[in-house]
């Protein structure tokens, strides 16, 4: 790796173009909704699209934020709080309006992710241009339209990358904390001790003695943490811990070996249906994106990426498949590392902003699942 030139960084400023840019593209997703909706007489369709930003997982937030876990479908339990209380603390600048307060904390912690994603690239790689193209990956992504609606995606990856900066940048105790919000927010959080693990090996020789191993053990166990303390809230509130892990088991519709479960998507969208498409599409790209980059990027993150795709495809429902390659944000790294100049670059975002607005669209009128 070069050494960074004085002048060679990444500024928060970098990341507001992307951010802005990805905000008018589901604008104008909104509007095509929109104009579905105007056509048809399904009442559903339309209530879909009014509900604005909080549509699927956003609406189970909106409840959550409204009501706590009482008094709603136990089905909410699935979905961690961290999110909606950080929603909750800063409703009062929306004059208690939940559905707002969702939408921008899961707006403005796009923006810091971005910025963290960024500055985590440069000090890496020591490429503030391979940073800046990251970012604009992660704006665009076809599944990126998670980072503008009311989704825990947003503060997740914000804590995930703060937790790894953190923990580069010798601030073991912050990088736990993160880890631990990371796991809070979303149960995908606890597969962070994979990068983490990685980080703690590459720095082995600095981890000697009983203080040393100590935050090296805390840091390491800190997405356990997280994820601990939500199931045992549950234990105490529902009588059931598990419960959010088995719901959540029920809707993936089981295990299944990743292996089968990709062939069997092929063959259901060739002889059958192509509502899987989107999300075989998803999953070869990722498999295809993880083979050339492995070899680019930080052994940690290649392992992951590789890991969170198995989990991702370790279940018969696969939906979403897009959403967990935001959150393994190697993967937006390694298109930016691949696709290095800038002609190509600008022709593959502009095909990568093509198919957010299209998937945009899909989700608002029910025919995927973001």
């Amino acid at each position: 790796m070069r050494p960074a030139p004085a002048f060679d960084r990444f500024k928060w400023t970098d990341a507001i173009a992307p951010w802005v840019v990805a905000r008018l593209l589901i604008a104008v997703s909104y509007v095509a909704a929109e104009s579905v909706a105007a056509g048809s007489t399904d009442a559903e369709l339309h209530v879909r699209v009014n509900r604005g930003l909080a549509v699927w997982d956003g609406d189970w937030y909106r409840q959550i934020l409204a009501s706590g876990y009482d008094g709603i479908p136990a089905e909410a339990r699935r979905f961690f709080p961290f999110y909606p209380i950080v929603a909750k603390g800063v409703s009062w600048l929306t004059f208690g309006n939940g559905p707002l307060a969702l939408a921008i904390v899961a707006n403005g912690f796009a923006l810091v992710a971005m910025v963290l994603l960024g500055r985590l690239v440069l000090d890496v790689t020591s490429d503030s241009d391979l940073a800046r193209r990251s970012v604009w990956w992660l704006a665009l992504f076809p599944s990126s339209a998670v980072l503008v609606m009311s989704y825990g995606e947003s503060l997740a990856l914000t804590l995930s990358l703060g937790a790894l900066l953190c923990l580069r940048k010798d601030r073991w105790g912050l990088a736990a904390l993160f880890s631990i919000g990371a796991s809070l927010t979303r149960p995908v959080g606890v597969l962070m001790v994979v990068p983490i693990l990685f980080e703690l090996w590459d720095r082995r020789d600095d981890i000697r003695g009983v203080f040393p191993l100590t935050k090296a053990a805390g840091v390491l166990a800190s997405p356990f943490i997280g994820l601990g303390l939500y199931l045992l809230w549950v234990e105490g509130h529902f009588g059931n811990g598990m419960e959010p892990i088995e719901i959540q088991g029920r809707l993936r519709a089981g295990l299944q070996d990743p292996f089968t479960r990709l062939w069997d998507a092929i063959v259901l969208t060739l002889r059958e249906s192509q509502l899987d498409a989107p999300n075989l599409a998803f999953a070869l790209g990722f498999i295809v994106l993880l083979a050339l980059m492995v070899r680019r990027l930080p052994l940690g993150w290649s392992a992951f990426a590789l890991v969170t795709l198995l989990v991702s495809l370790s279940a018969h429902n696969i939906d979403s498949i897009g959403r967990y390659g935001i959150m393994a944000f190697p993967f937006v790294v390694g298109l930016a590392t691949l696709i290095d100049t800038e002609r190509r670059t600008t022709i593959a975002l502009a095909l990568s902003s093509g198919g957010l607005v299209a998937l945009t669209i899909m989700s608002l009128v029910g025919t995927y699942t973001p």
